[in-house]
């Protein structure tokens, strides 16, 4: 199935080296990571839009209406705003800050895995928090998600996220496939490349029987000690009907995208952020297997007998 396109057989392997809960025997419709970030990726969207609608300090924009953690203090290439993009000077900018007690600081420009993500507390202080503001020219400061009590019995120190993956295909909007991602420990965040585990979500919302880290070694259960099995996703149906709706804003420039989703205390969705570039292909194979199922032939297909793919092979 692969042999024409010339890419590493090795993730073929260790895709079907990962026990799961449903054994079918070898599957080759695991899609390698070369070829989804270098190929498909470019196919379904248009590469150097996404560039732009992937900065995080947009979102409150472009999913206006969409719940999302409020927003405290933006800082946007140098300037600080507030939620609604007003200018803020530097002192104000700590006020509010302070007034909230308690904040997530994210990077939103070429941010990814977690990385740079800081908490702040009102305990730690203004001398603590003061470079934190201080520290690049593009970041949010959120509120902290109080999330539902069913999220946060799967690892209480962090959020634990949804991630969804939708597709638009052949005239069709779609689910791909939908894990939950926990922390482990005393980690605050849950990304796989932090030391978190994915779990693959079911239809029905319930979770599969193994989690796994980016290794693909097995969890039964969480390290500190429950069983996935039987556990649900609170507002999944929720969580599914809004991500279907917000990738309708962006199908002009992106065709396939991955969503990350919190759960309010009251099971209303929250939208987290969108991960319009490489939305962790990996992590939703390993969980829930081949990502595009039975279209994969199809699709691959088309993504490579496109005009501009076919001196691909220049790429890897």
């Amino acid at each position: 199935m692969w042999g024409r396109t010339g890419v590493n057989g090795k993730w073929m392997a260790f895709y079907n080296a990962v026990k799961r809960e449903e054994v079918g025997g070898f599957d080759a419709r695991y899609v390698p990571l070369d070829l989804q970030n270098c190929i498909m990726y470019d196919w379904f969207n248009n590469t150097e839009a996404t560039r732009v609608l992937a900065d995080k300090n947009l979102f409150d924009m472009l999913f206006h209406d969409a719940r999302q953690p409020k927003t405290i203090v933006r800082r946007l290439y140098g300037r600080y705003m507030d939620d609604r993009y007003a200018a803020l000077t530097f002192e104000e900018a700590v006020r509010r800050c302070r007034e909230q007690k308690s904040v997530i600081v994210k990077p939103t420009v070429k941010a990814s895995s977690g990385v740079g993500i800081v908490f702040w507390s009102e305990e730690e202080g203004e001398e603590a928090l003061l470079p934190l503001l201080k520290r690049g020219d593009n970041f949010v400061v959120q509120e902290v998600v109080r999330q539902h009590p069913a999220l946060a019995a799967l690892h209480k120190e962090s959020m634990n996220t949804i991630r969804m993956m939708t597709c638009y295909f052949e005239g069709e909007m779609s689910v791909l496939s939908s894990i939950v991602r926990i922390g482990v420990g005393s980690a605050r965040v849950d990304n796989a490349s932090r030391g978190g585990i994915i779990c693959g979500i079911k239809e029905d919302g319930s979770l599969r029987k193994y989690a796994y880290n980016l290794s693909g070694d097995t969890f039964e259960r969480h390290p500190q000690g429950y069983a996935f099995a039987g556990r649900s996703v609170p507002g999944f149906e929720r969580c599914k009907a809004l991500v279907m709706n917000l990738a309708n804003r962006v199908l002009g420039v992106a065709r396939l995208v991955s969503w990350d989703l919190s759960v309010s205390e009251d099971g209303e969705p929250i939208l987290i952020e969108m991960n319009i570039i490489c939305g962790g292909t990996d992590i939703h194979q390993i969980t829930n297997g081949p990502i595009y199922g039975d279209k994969t032939e199809r699709i691959v297909s088309k993504a490579l007998s496109a005009k501009k793919y076919r001196l691909y092979r220049n790429r890897f």
